[in-house]
C-alpha cells in the first residue's frame, strides 16, 4: 500500500526523542498509510545506533552535517507520499493533528 503521509525528521543528537517523536505519528496515523524518513545529520560514535524503527521509517545517514534545510530536502525526495509534515524530533503529533489536515 502506498503511503498517504510521509514525516521526515531530521535527527542531530536527538536519541529518543526521535522515537517519541515516530510513536506520536504512529498512534495518530493509526490504520492511514505513512512513512517516515529520519535524516541523520553525522552522528557521533554515541548515537550510531539507534534503537530499532518500526518497519515504515527508514534512515539516511549523512556522513558530514549537511545542515537543517538540506537534510529536509534530502527526506522529502527520498518519500514517495504525496504529503509530507515536517517535524523536529521534539515535536509530537497530538490526537486529531492528521484529521484536521484532511
Amino acid at each position: 500500500m502506498n503511503p498517504t503521509y510521509a514525516v521526515v525528521l531530521v535527527d542531530y543528537h536527538a536519541g529518543d526523542l526521535v522515537v517519541s517523536a515516530l510513536q506520536s505519528v504512529a498512534d495518530d496515523m493509526g490504520t492511514t498509510a505513512w512513512e517516515a524518513v529520519v535524516v541523520d545529520n553525522a552522528a557521533s560514535e554515541a548515537d550510531a545506533t539507534p534503537p530499532a524503527d518500526p518497519p515504515q521509517v527508514r534512515r539516511i545517514r549523512n556522513a558530514v552535517n549537511v545542515g537543517f534545510g538540506t537534510a529536509v530536502n534530502q527526506g522529502v525526495a527520498a518519500s514517495s507520499a504525496p504529503f509530507v509534515i515536517v517535524m523536529n524530533p521534539d515535536c509530537r503529533l497530538t490526537a486529531g493533528a492528521v484529521a484536521a489536515m484532511r
